[in-house]
C-alpha cells in the first residue's frame, strides 16, 4: 500500500508447514501503517512485540524517510533500518539467497544503471516479474513444504489453474517525491485481467522542507 502522505508498507508471507492459523490478518501490519501517523521504527517495534497474533511474516515499512524491516518468525524476533543498496525479500529471510530473489535482484540492478533523464520505462521490470523460469532442485531452498510445492513456488511468476500470482507490482519513488505505483492483475493460468496506473506527488516527511 501507498499512501499520498508519504508512507509505504508491503507484506509478504514466510513459508513454513501448516501451522494453527494466527487471530489477525496480516492485511492489517500494512493498512494500520499506512493509515497511521507514526515513524516506520514505532510502529515495527509495537507489531514485533506483538507477533504471536499473527502468521508468519516480512513486513516492509517506509515512512518518507526511513525504510524498515521487521519480521517475526526472526530469532528473536526484531526488526532493523535496511541499508542502502540493493535488497531482495521472498517468502524467507531478508536477502536470503533463494534462486529467484538474486535473478531479480541483478536485472533491477542492471535496469538502475540503464536509467537516464526522463520518464522510465518500467516495461523490463513487467518482464521481469512474469518469468516463470524454474532453477534446478539443487538450487533450491528446504522450507519443509516438500521438493513438488518447491519446484511450484521457485519461479518469479507462479502459473496455475488455482493457485498462482495474482499480480505484479512496481513501485518507483524520486528523491523529489513523485511515485508511481502500476500494478498488473492476473486471473488462472496467468490470463491477463488489466493495469492500474497511479502517480502521486508524496508529501515529504514532517520536519523537512519541501
Amino acid at each position: 500500500a501507498l499512501h499520498r502522505e508519504g508512507r509505504f508498507a508491503a507484506v509478504t508471507n514466510v513459508r513454513e508447514p501448516p501451522l494453527e492459523q494466527a487471530p489477525r490478518s496480516r492485511g492489517r501490519l500494512v493498512r494500520d501503517f499506512v493509515l497511521g501517523a507514526g515513524s516506520a521504527a514505532g510502529y515495527a517495534a509495537d507489531v514485533v512485540a506483538d507477533g504471536a497474533a499473527y502468521s508468519p511474516y516480512n513486513l516492509l515499512l517506509w515512512d518518507g524517510a526511513q525504510l524498515i524491516r521487521a519480521g517475526n518468525r526472526e530469532d528473536p524476533p526484531g526488526w532493523e533500518a535496511v541499508p542502502a543498496g540493493l535488497h531482495g525479500i521472498s517468502n524467507g529471510p531478508f536477502d536470503a539467497p533463494w534462486p529467484k530473489t538474486l535473478r531479480l535482484r541483478a536485472l533491477l540492478g542492471e535496469w538502475l544503471a540503464a536509467q537516464h533523464a526522463g520518464d522510465p520505462d518500467i516495461a523490463p521490470l513487467l518482464q521481469a516479474l512474469a518469468d516463470e523460469h524454474r532453477p534446478a532442485d539443487g538450487e533450491l531452498p528446504d522450507t519443509g513444504v516438500g521438493i513438488d510445492l518447491e519446484r511450484m513456488l521457485s519461479a518469479t511468476f507462479i502459473r496455475g489453474p488455482q493457485y498462482g500470482t495474482r499480480a505484479s507490482t512496481v513501485l518507483l519513488v524520486r528523491r523529489d517525491g513523485h511515485a508511481l505505483l502500476f500494478e498488473r492483475a492476473f486471473g488462472p493460468d496467468k490470463n491477463m485481467l488489466g493495469d492500474t496506473r497511479l502517480e502521486l506527488r508524496l508529501a515529504p516527511p514532517s520536519g523537512t522542507r519541501p
